[in-house]
């Protein structure tokens, strides 16, 4: 058993300094096992040969009282010397038993070399008798109250580390004593050695659940028992490490904030899924997402054999990058979803995600599989979302488009229709529907880097000429889209990729016309001739306002069911 130096560390490096600077580089241990008493001393000298003393001072005694003592009282200041040459190597060991005598106490250690340098370093010294008690009294706990109380009382005799024990509520010392009754199972610790592994382990659990109150940050408890939670032999830890800093404080707090775990195990899982969730979110696409999915297979419980088969494979990892979900069993529940549908979609010869893509074709249209019927015969799909019933004007776009694997909710139930909607969001959803999801794509906007999630969307748009940004060389990343600008990015949209919706344009204004941007307006009317944008009551199409998610269903949903 290892003691405690200075009453931290249960490995001692020579603490108090004391001489020439070189004893600084001399590093010496003291290892004490109480089951015999024994103490033992080692460490390096400064040359081999050298003659090196050691001297055990009495509780309370300390280097400097020895100075102006006088022979007779060095007797009882200094418990116990030894004197020893080190070998080849340089290199001395004492060892010794400490007489019965001698109480629970801190005693100072002194080593003098032969180049008059001292080292001292302090430690505490536990009587067999009282480390008995306290053994005896952990093994003889019936539940976790008397395990909990035979902890508390019997720590210092039993070097369990207290850097985060001590923080600890009752209620957490209570979980960490039934996880070490757990652990103890129905014999007896054998060993001291089998003991504090178990306090250690569940002192790291219960820290990491104590992590929510912020008295410390849990990622200081997960460097401190990194040989409990070994986050770097789970499947996701390259991924986490992937992460950009900011992502991989999100992975930690949300195992914090989770809390009430009662085993490592639990906690190895939520830093595996918060690492899926939180890489899946800010993955660029299917190169990122893919790899992702493949090494934590196991963990998502996902079968690769009908994705394997599919031609079209990016049309699926596309699809989940940037979506948060709410936990990894909505990913693999979405996931399997989106290869159902693509399956299915194959073996037709037209609709969303077909292998040939829609190159120029003036005809596009969401597969009829995907349309939702009328909403009085369709119960169970008005149940998709709870909370589209107050947009009944969107509720069929909203839920054909979610069930097409176009749009999805924040939540697996909920989809906010009168949330805004931003720009990189909104081109994601026009990518997607359009099929043009382009992995090779590139742009250089200033605030569109290549490690976000939305990279490759606004890349491919933009390639595409769909998108070309605001002033000053941005995209607008974070700007809620406005309607004039949702107008403008669908009018080209249907430039390049739809042909003409209407080759008999008609002349139709909205009585706010005025206020549409000279960029945007011919845009706005083109759509509004065309029926794919609508104004309010009074036939005003408030260009500068804030699209939301319903307007931003709608407008996707018309343009995919409009015909050239």
């Amino acid at each position: 058993m290892k003691l405690k130096c200075l009453g931290t560390s249960i490995f001692l490096s020579a603490a108090l300094l004391i001489g020439s600077p070189a004893a600084a580089e001399e590093i010496y241990s003291i290892d004490y096992n109480p089951e015999g008493s024994l103490v033992t001393i080692s460490g390096a000298a400064d040359k081999a040969g050298a003659a090196v003393t050691l001297e055990m001072l009495a509780p309370g005694v300390m280097p400097e009282d020895l100075k102006e003592a006088s022979v007779d009282e060095l007797q009882n200041l200094i418990l116990h010397t030894d004197e020893k040459n080190a070998d080849e190597n340089a290199l001395f060991a004492f060892e010794f038993k400490i007489p019965e005598k001698y109480k629970t106490d801190t005693y100072v250690i002194r080593i003098n070399t032969s180049d008059d340098s001292a080292k001292d370093s302090t430690f505490v010294y536990i009587s067999y008798a009282e480390y008995r008690n306290a053994f005896d009294a952990v093994n003889s706990a019936k539940n976790k109250e008397e395990m909990a109380q035979a902890i508390e009382s019997g720590k210092d005799y039993l070097g369990v580390d207290v850097k985060y024990y001590n923080d600890l509520s009752y209620n957490e010392k209570l979980n960490l004593a039934a996880g070490v009754i757990a652990a103890r199972g129905d014999n007896e610790f054998s060993d001291i050695k089998d003991f504090l592994p178990a306090v250690k382990t569940n002192t790291a659990v219960q820290a990491v659940n104590h992590s929510i109150d912020g008295s410390y940050k849990v990622t200081d408890v997960f460097n401190y028992y990194n040989e409990v939670f070994m986050f770097d032999k789970l499947d996701a830890y390259e991924f986490y490490e992937q992460l950009d800093k900011d992502s991989q404080t999100l992975v930690t707090d949300s195992v914090s904030k989770k809390g009430g775990y009662s085993d490592a195990e639990q906690i190895r899982d939520a830093y595996t899924e918060y690492t899926i969730l939180y890489s899946v979110y800010t993955a660029s696409g299917y190169d990122n997402i893919y790899p992702l999915l493949y090494a934590n297979r196991a963990y998502l419980n996902i079968d690769f054999s009908e994705y394997d088969s599919l031609k079209n494979k990016s049309n699926i990892t596309r699809q989940l990058a940037g979506v948060m979900f709410k936990d990894c069993k909505e990913l693999t529940e979405k996931f399997d979803e989106l290869v159902e549908y693509e399956k299915q979609n194959e073996s037709n010869v037209s609709g969303v995600g077909s292998s040939g893509g829609r190159g120029g074709s003036s005809v596009i249209s969401i597969p009829p599989s995907a349309v939702v019927p009328d909403t009085e015969t369709n119960t169970n799909e008005d149940k998709f979302f709870k909370d589209i019933e107050t947009v009944e004007w969107a509720k069929e776009s909203i839920l054909a488009l979610a069930k097409a694997g176009i749009i999805d909710g924040k939540t697996k139930d909920m989809f906010f229709p009168n949330d805004f909607i931003t720009r990189e969001e909104f081109v994601k959803i026009l990518v997607n529907a359009l099929d043009i999801y382009d992995s090779d794509a590139e742009c250089e906007f200033a605030d569109v880097s290549a490690d976000k999630w939305f990279y490759k969307y606004v890349a491919t748009a933009a390639s595409k000429n769909i998108v070309k940004g605001i002033n000053g060389g941005a995209f607008g990343v974070g700007a809620d889209i406005t309607r004039q600008d949702m107008a403008l990015i669908i009018a080209r949209a249907v430039e390049n990729y739809a042909g003409n919706l209407n080759a008999d344009v008609k002349n139709e204004k909205f009585a706010d016309g005025a206020d549409v941007a000279e960029y945007a307006k011919n845009a706005v009317e083109y759509l509004h001739s065309n029926g794919l944008v609508q104004g309010n009551e009074n036939n005003e199409f408030k260009p500068a306002e804030k699209t939301t998610r319903a307007e931003a269903a709608v407008i996707i949903y018309k343009l995919l069911n409009r015909k050239g």
